[in-house]
């Protein structure tokens, strides 16, 4: 399953809240339906049990409540696979997990002279001003490697397999 923490935490809150709801229901069926009334020879009320209702209406509330966390963890499940968004955010998910993804970056100058190289595991900061030009990350070995390019060079961030 493809979930985050955030996805895992909202399942979570919700099939609590389900869970207290159906209990909630199933009291109240059970003291409502639990018990069907028939006439006796004199004309009284005679209060008989029913316990097939009960257990009937207690475990339609425990299928439908079922069914709908399910289907929440389903279509976190899609979101987070078949859409940009959703994709997105698990890449950064899983890069937060792993610290960091396998990435190669190159930096080249306006001649294609490499000014930069770097191979390995990091996790990219997005740059704060326009107006300045920055690199930054924290390489495997936990250093902070920021790097400042011109105008006209060339940043190229490649996603790789480790090998």
């Amino acid at each position: 399953m493809s979930l985050t923490i955030g996805n895992w935490i909202i399942v979570g809150v919700i099939s609590i809240i389900i869970v207290l709801v159906w209990l909630a229901f199933s009291i109240w069926w059970h003291d409502e339906k639990s018990y069907s009334y028939s006439i006796d020879a004199y004309g009284d009320r005679i209060k008989k049990d029913s316990k097939l209702k009960a257990g009937l209406g207690v475990g339609i509330a425990a299928a439908i409540a079922i069914s709908i966390i399910i289907g929440m963890i389903f279509t976190f499940n899609w979101y987070n696979t078949s859409t940009a968004s959703g994709r997105r955010n698990y890449k950064d998910f899983k890069s937060n997990m792993n610290n960091g993804i396998y990435r190669e970056i190159t930096i080249t100058n306006d001649d294609g002279k490499v000014i930069y190289d770097y191979t390995g595991k990091c996790d990219i900061e997005e740059q704060g001003d326009v107006d300045e030009r920055k690199l930054k990350f924290e390489n495997e070995q936990g250093k902070r490697v920021i790097i400042y390019y011109g105008i006209t060079d060339t940043v190229k961030i490649i996603e790789k397999n480790r090998k």
